[in-house]
């Protein structure tokens, strides 16, 4: 069941709509009635045209999906997931980000190939923020999908979430050396068993432009500058140590890349929670980053 989601998910990003359509059965109820919207059943390509128009919207999108709760009784089953969705167009008044997390629910059953499919897709909880109109504005001026271009900094993100991980953010802003770590990649990332930031100039505050910015659109808080920033991470890396699980989509601009991530607290076996990111380089460096975090994180969900 959490294998089919995953499925479904990158298939939407990668605009692979046979992927999608794999996760699909004949029809599919969509049940949007705890957001006040109508519920209605499509079929597998009524659902599957609506997917790719709505896509059409955004020159890249970056859907990830964590903290899994599934049931299975017979060939039925249900999953509970988390789903944090950025979407991406420039150009556009307003701001060139949508990020949309939902809580939500996938119905499914087992076919005679014993495969998941999905039966019914319910949203239980939704919060948006960002450019609420990217996706009207994308649709009303159309344009032509390019695919991405292999990002530059592609690096630099694997470097930033290992340093995380092995609390590389110290009063020396010195990094951490090789670290154990398996990265999920998106378009060019990496499957590596020493994928640490080495030490001295690589280390986690050598990442960062000296007027660098940081924000948190779900909050609204923003830190300013190098130095804001870096205090704020020696803060979580004081905290017991996370293991961080990240993915990342390329977009046409070689220096914007779209990350999706999770923390989980070593041990726990539970995610804590699911979030994405605009990284923004300049000349190989961070000075920009919007960091959409899961707005229910902490809240004892």
């Amino acid at each position: 069941m959490i294998h089919t989601v995953f499925l479904f998910a990158e298939g939407i990003d990668e605009r692979k709509w046979e992927k999608v359509r794999q996760t699909l059965a004949g029809t599919v109820f969509l049940d949007s009635s705890a957001m006040g919207r109508p519920s209605r059943e499509l079929t597998a390509a009524e659902f599957i045209a609506y997917m790719q128009s709505a896509s059409g919207a955004f020159q890249t999108t970056c859907h990830h999906v964590g903290n899994f709760r599934r049931q299975q009784v017979g060939v039925q089953g249900e999953v509970v997931f988390d789903l944090m969705a950025l979407h991406y167009q420039p150009g556009f008044a307003g701001g060139e980000c949508w990020c949309l997390f939902r809580k939500m629910k996938a119905l499914m059953h087992l076919d005679k190939n014993g495969q998941w499919e999905m039966t019914g897709i319910q949203t239980q909880v939704e919060q948006a923020t960002g450019n609420l109109q990217l996706m009207e504005q994308g649709l009303k001026s159309p344009h032509e999908h390019l695919p991405p271009v292999p990002g530059r900094n592609t690096d630099l993100v694997d470097h930033f979430f290992t340093a995380l991980m092995q609390s590389g953010v110290r009063s020396g802003d010195v990094g951490v050396r090789s670290g154990d770590v398996g990265v999920r990649s998106g378009d060019a990332g990496i499957q590596s068993d020493d994928a640490g930031v080495q030490s001295g100039d690589e280390g986690f505050g050598a990442l960062w432009a000296e007027d660098a910015t940081w924000a948190m659109p779900f909050s609204s808080r923003t830190l300013s500058g190098k130095a804001e920033i870096l205090a704020h991470y020696r803060h979580i890396a004081a905290m017991p140590p996370l293991s961080y699980f990240w993915t990342f989509r390329n977009t046409q601009n070689l220096d914007i890349t779209l990350v999706a991530y999770e923390m989980e607290r070593p041990g726990s076996g539970r995610r804590t929670f699911v979030s994405a990111a605009i990284f923004y380089f300049k000349d190989r460096l961070l000075w920009r980053v919007e960091d959409y975090a899961e707005p229910m994180a902490g809240k004892g969900r």
